[in-house]
């Protein structure tokens, strides 16, 4: 399953920036609800592989790393429902092997000792102990809605310890928007930069 290709260059222009500085740079700013929070890792940023999961299902999470591509960002659409997780340290594992970028979750993750041994970022609103029952129930590469806001297969999503934001694949978009963030990230600087000077 493919989903429209973002340049590296940009991807990269992206990952230079902070989750604020990005939200500078939008007019009005997309961010997923704050309760969606790094859980394991602290950074991802990379195309987003989607997943709608209404009522849960573990065999779709399964699936979804066998067809995503390397650097992609996992999102699993779990409606908030953290009754049970739809993700646990074996299936970080895969993804790890996979080279998955990482995994935003509307919902809860278990086993957390483990993923967070193994590493991959996780974002999600909840830790929790027991999983969802197993189903093929909802649906791959769809536009979803995750922490509020509509996600596309390949929108660019980037996440940190401020949150997660959400991106437009269109480049030509995407880059006036990383413009913005530059151009304020650098406005910004500057006046960091004279006060200092000033106090020395």
């Amino acid at each position: 399953m493919t989903h429209p290709k973002i340049s590296p260059e940009l991807i990269a222009r992206a990952a230079a920036l902070s989750t604020p500085e990005l939200c500078d740079g939008m007019e009005p700013f997309r961010a997923m609800h704050y309760e969606i929070k790094p859980l394991v890792g602290d950074r991802v940023v990379g195309q987003a592989f989607t997943a709608d999961l209404p009522m849960g299902s573990s065999k779709l999470a399964a699936r979804m790393i066998d067809e995503a591509g390397a650097g992609d960002i996992l999102v699993l659409a779990g409606r908030g429902d953290c009754r049970g997780s739809l993700w646990g340290d074996y299936k970080s594992l895969c993804a790890s092997l996979k080279k998955i970028g990482g995994v935003v979750i509307d919902g809860a993750l278990r086993d957390i000792a483990g993923c967070r041994e193994i590493g991959l970022p996780v974002f999600a609103r909840a830790v929790v102990c027991g999983a969802v029952k197993k189903s093929d129930y909802g649906a791959l590469g769809v536009t979803v809605s995750c922490g509020g806001v509509s996600v596309r297969p390949g929108d660019l999503i980037a996440g940190d310890a401020n949150g997660v934001v959400v991106l437009p694949y269109e480049e030509e978009e995407l880059a006036k928007i990383l413009d913005r963030a530059e151009k304020k990230k650098a406005a910004q600087e500057e006046k960091e930069r004279k006060l200092l000077s000033a106090e020395i």
